[in-house]
């Protein structure tokens, strides 16, 4: 199976689409943190909320993706 290079760019069209942008940084918001940060990330992958792990993995692979980027 070849890997999927461009699955980042159709997630933020379905994001857009759905109105859903900022959803997860409102709710970091909501819990005490001032921004998206590893341990609000860290908390949502704990949640009971199947909607805010979804979300805590996908800020997750974000985040991955932009260190990746600025190492190379």
């Amino acid at each position: 199976m070849a890997e999927d290079k461009k699955w980042a760019q159709r997630v933020n069209k379905e994001i857009e689409r759905k109105g859903t942008k900022g959803k997860f940084r409102e709710w970091c918001r909501q819990h005490g943190f001032s921004k998206v940060t590893m341990g609000c990330i860290e908390m949502g992958l704990k949640s009971k909320n199947k909607t805010v792990k979804k979300e805590a993995v996908l800020a997750k692979n974000f985040a991955e993706m932009r260190k990746r980027k600025k190492k190379g």
